[in-house]
């Protein structure tokens, strides 16, 4: 038996346990790491057992399997019961919905919140806040070339963040989105300057090779990761500070433009067009903003983004199941680090146009904190970085006519944070989840 494959191996323990008509069948994980086959097999058996009059305590957590089997089902959380359910009719749309609405309310809750923080800070220095809050606005919507000067601020962020979300879907830390930030622009400027005034065939050739060069950096933390135990957050943080200091190398030495510590800018052909003279956001804008569509299809629709998300809740049981773990989580540091990488190059073509000190600075770790706060939903991190750029703009029109200090700006963007990291590990706590179901209970009873 023993050279016999793992689902026929598995076959052979349930029908050994089987011929003896047990009266209690305890069934941990019974079809982890089996094929399709061999997992209906052992369902079959099981329900044909419960039909004869055996009690079967099915312990698993694959939530299908859970559901097709059982009669009831009890939820454990940390040792506690959370709930026990029907199992012909478990409330499973319900679940989803409240667990969706959570995702939803936790960042509005957050920034709502953070701006009446930052409103009684405001009152306490004696100004108003309603007043206060009205030129913040204005000073991001007050105009069309306003708002695209907005979306201009918020397009590194969407990038940034979306590479640490996709990382963390995977269940890994990406900390750095700067650094491969920086070296998808670093790539770019040694391409565009190689290249000169090539036109559009340039700018794509130059926003591939950023893109690469970000993959490539990402997948370096991703490798030593999976081949020698290496911790993912220490590697891509160091990283960050190779990045810049190489960065810093290019524009005072390799590519400096005169006495200027700066680089070359690239030539006019190879800059990303504006969508319209009245409103300066660049094409660029667009492609983060599409991208983000993209990624939210690829891990919500795809098998493949349903396999990286299984590797990100539970790796081990991935493992069992067949999937090839390292892969998906190689595959996540790349393509982390090229999303990252493109950001940078598409802000070097369409905003900044050189290289120079402090470029993509903060960029990474305002990326992590924008994923946070949009719970990983690829859509949602879009909209909570635009919300971070209307802060950015607003802050010096807000300063200015009324006095405030634009480090108020910085208190409630700090607040955000906060208040949905907060928000987030308080709905894990296993009494919170609790009160939510016996307050949902009550609900019904009096329904």
């Amino acid at each position: 038996a023993r050279n016999l494959s793992g689902g026929n191996q598995q076959k052979i323990i349930l029908a050994r346990e089987m011929e003896n008509h047990p009266e209690l069948l305890v069934a941990v994980h019974p079809t982890r790491g089996l094929d399709i086959g061999a997992s209906q097999y052992v369902h079959d058996t099981m329900i044909e057992a419960r039909d004869k009059g055996c009690g079967i305590l099915l312990i698993s957590a694959d939530f299908d399997e859970v559901l097709k089997l059982s009669d009831r089902i009890l939820v454990m959380f940390e040792g506690q019961v959370m709930g026990i359910y029907s199992g012909e009719n478990p409330p499973v749309e319900e679940m989803q919905l409240k667990d969706n609405l959570a995702k939803i309310l936790i960042p509005i809750l957050s920034i709502l919140i953070a701006f009446i923080a930052g409103g009684i800070i405001i009152l306490c220095l004696g100004k108003n806040p309603v007043e206060a809050y009205g030129y913040l606005f204005s000073g991001a919507f007050g105009s069309g070339r306003k708002m695209g000067q907005t979306l201009v601020i918020a397009c590194p962020l969407i990038f940034t963040g979306l590479a640490a979300a996709f990382a963390y879907k995977c269940g890994v830390f990406n900390l750095g989105g700067e650094g491969q930030f920086i070296m998808g622009a670093v790539t770019s400027i040694f391409v565009s300057a190689k290249l000169g005034d090539a036109g559009m065939g340039g700018l794509l050739v130059s926003l591939l090779a950023g893109t690469v060069a970000g993959g490539i950096w990402g997948a370096i933390p991703g490798i030593l990761k999976i081949t020698r135990g290496l911790n993912e957050m220490i590697v891509s943080i160091m990283l960050n500070y190779v990045a810049t200091l190489f960065m810093g190398y290019v524009y005072t030495t390799l590519l400096r433009d005169g006495s200027v510590p700066q680089t070359v800018a690239v030539a006019d052909s190879m800059k990303i067009a504006g969508i319209s003279k009245g409103f300066p956001a660049h094409w660029g804008v667009l492609a983060a903003f599409l991208l983000a569509a993209v990624l939210y299809y690829f891990i919500f629709y795809t098998s493949k983004g349903f396999k990286l998300r299984a590797v990100g809740m539970n790796a081990t049981a991935a493992f069992f199941n067949g999937f090839p773990v390292n892969k998906y989580i190689l595959f996540s540091f790349i393509t982390s680090g090229a999303i990252a990488g493109l950001g940078g190059s598409i802000e070097l073509h369409g905003k900044q146009f050189r290289l120079m000190s402090g470029f993509g600075s903060g960029f990474g770790f305002d990326g992590v904190a924008i994923a946070l706060i949009a719970q990983l939903n690829p859509l949602g991190t879009a909209i909570v970085a635009c919300i971070f750029a209307v802060l950015r703009k607003g802050a010096s029109t807000l300063q200015t006519a009324t006095q405030v200090p634009s480090s108020v700006v910085d208190i409630i963007q700090a607040l955000v944070i906060i208040f949905a990291v907060a928000g987030t590990a308080l709905l894990k706590l296993p009494a919170i989840k609790q009160f939510l179901i016996n307050h949902g209970k009550r609900k019904e009873a009096q329904g």
